[in-house]
């Protein structure tokens, strides 16, 4: 599972590629966080993995039109983020991400290696596997909130970030 400071960076990152303003940016990041919050209950990867609940939670406050614009946004924003969630993690494990209407999780393989040797190799392959969804109690939890690998990430997609405030910021002022 890509650790939380990497799914609050990248759905940052990937929010700000998108054009979209700091606050909303952020709303989407901190959204991104919750569906690991079921670890919390001893279980990981399991109803909060799932689109179905986000959109069944969602969707009905999106479409009823007479509710504020506002409300509306924040669904919408909850939905890119906890979305953003579930696809990282189908990159690091089985994710149930259409449970309960498909009862199989999904895992996306991909490979991609060059290698500079005599002869170079160059070896590149995606893969799709399932298997049933089977919620298991966690006794305990023990996985990283962050790593150096993912220290390395987030400061490679905050500088520029950072650095553009920042020149902004000084221009503004001479």
């Amino acid at each position: 599972m890509p650790e939380p400071l990497l799914h609050f960076t990248i759905a940052f990152a990937s929010s700000k590629l998108a054009g979209l303003d700091d606050e909303r940016s952020l709303l989407i990041a901190f959204f991104s966080l919750v569906p690991d919050l079921d670890v919390f209950f001893h279980v990981h990867r399991s109803l909060t993995h799932s689109l179905v609940p986000w959109l069944l939670i969602a969707l009905p406050v999106i479409l009823i039109p007479k509710r504020e614009n506002r409300i509306r946004l924040l669904f919408i924003l909850l939905l890119v983020g906890v979305s953003l969630h579930i696809f990282l993690d189908m990159f690091c494990g089985y994710t149930p991400f259409l449970w309960p209407i498909y009862g199989k999780a999904i895992s996306i393989r991909v490979s991609f290696n060059v290698r500079i040797a005599s002869p170079m190799s160059f070896r590149t392959g995606i893969s799709l596997d399932e298997t049933p969804v089977v919620f298991t109690y966690i006794d305990k939890i023990d996985a990283p909130l962050m790593t150096e690998r993912g220290v390395a990430v987030s400061l490679a997609l905050f500088v520029p970030y950072t650095l553009r405030r920042i020149l902004k910021a000084s221009s503004l002022r001479a």
